[in-house]
């Protein structure tokens, strides 16, 4: 399995590039389940960073469990996308490494037989992503908008100003 390095970028994964804060937060809002509960102009007014000298910066929104919005994070200035900011790794190497050592716990407690063990260990080590897939009911980015797990969705964007209008 490959690991990143700091030159892994990782090639388009942005929902959309160059937009405003504005445009994605109402982006999260459609996409949450409880758009009535909290308004788009008052997230834009939590934004702290600054867009002088044409700053970027590269962002993940997340929807949490049952469509709940959890909030706008700055991953970095700039506009580039590595491997290490994603949550399973475009092509679920994460999550492989992270499901490999979790089966190892599972066996060494009991969790699993020699047998269970050595079929999900097989799944992680060498299956498809869409094997890995319907296993963990987890998205990678290379084959989504974005990267999801039963509790969360998680959304890249570049943003370039805060407001739509400017």
């Amino acid at each position: 399995m490959k690991k990143y390095n700091d030159n892994d970028v990782v090639v388009g994964g942005f929902i959309d590039v160059d937009i405003s804060v504005e445009e994605v937060i109402r982006n999260m809002w459609e996409v949450s389940g409880d758009d009535l509960y909290w308004k788009v102009e008052d997230e834009v007014k939590k934004w702290s960073k600054s867009f002088e000298d044409g700053k970027k910066y590269v962002v993940r929104g997340k929807v949490g469990s049952r469509g709940y919005y959890e909030g706008l994070e700055v991953i970095r200035e700039g506009s580039v996308l590595y491997e290490k900011d994603l949550i399973f790794g475009s092509d679920f190497w994460m999550l492989r490494l992270v499901k490999e050592e979790e089966l190892k716990e599972d066996l060494e407690d009991g969790s699993y037989s020699r047998e269970e063990y050595d079929e999900l260990i097989k799944l992680y080590r060498e299956g498809s992503n869409k094997e890995v897939f319907e296993e963990s009911l987890c998205g990678c980015i290379n084959g989504f908008d974005g990267e999801f797990n039963e509790e969360e969705s998680y959304y890249y964007y570049v943003v370039d100003k805060l407001k739509e209008e400017e």
